[in-house]
């Protein structure tokens, strides 16, 4: 089987169309039951690529670019929101700071950790307060999809 992986670096030097398209993926999976996704990143390209692909999957995807942005729309729809996809360095407040916040709404809030950068301390810290998992960067939509269903499964 082939992994995509595509790092950072590969959206820094590619030269993207200037029209308007979908990204067409075919992941070969579907969820039983709908499950709502918050995917916070702020690098726009990737959030965008993982909100299609999510929801090619069968999930139904919210997107927030900013901790501020993500507490608001886990504060307004929490009930509906099944896991939390974090990214450590985000404008204004870090993931930690992010978690400790959403923790602070709900106690269970289920968040998986998405960075590119070694963060062990916090990582570690994060998890011993319940943090559910962390995926390194760069990382395939098959980790990807394996690390949130085991996540939900438990």
């Amino acid at each position: 089987m082939s992994t995509l992986r595509l790092t950072k670096d590969f959206f820094d030097h590619v030269e993207w169309p200037s029209v308007n398209g979908t990204i067409d993926f075919d992941s070969g999976h579907t969820t039983d039951a709908k499950k709502t996704l918050l995917l916070v990143d702020d690098e726009r390209t990737i959030l965008n690529m993982m909100n299609e692909f999510c929801r090619e999957s069968g999930y139904e995807v919210m997107m927030a670019v900013s901790g501020k942005e993500a507490l608001d729309i886990y504060q307004n729809h929490k009930d509906d929101i099944d896991l939390v996809l974090l990214d450590m360095i985000l404008p204004g407040m870090g993931g930690f700071e992010i978690f400790q916040q959403l923790q602070a709404i709900d106690p269970k809030v289920n968040v998986v950790i998405s960075t590119g950068f070694c963060f062990d301390g916090e990582i570690k810290e994060m998890m011993q307060k319940g943090c559910k998992g962390c995926l390194y960067k760069p990382y395939g939509f098959e980790e990807f999809l394996s690390k949130i269903e085991s996540v939900m499964a438990s």
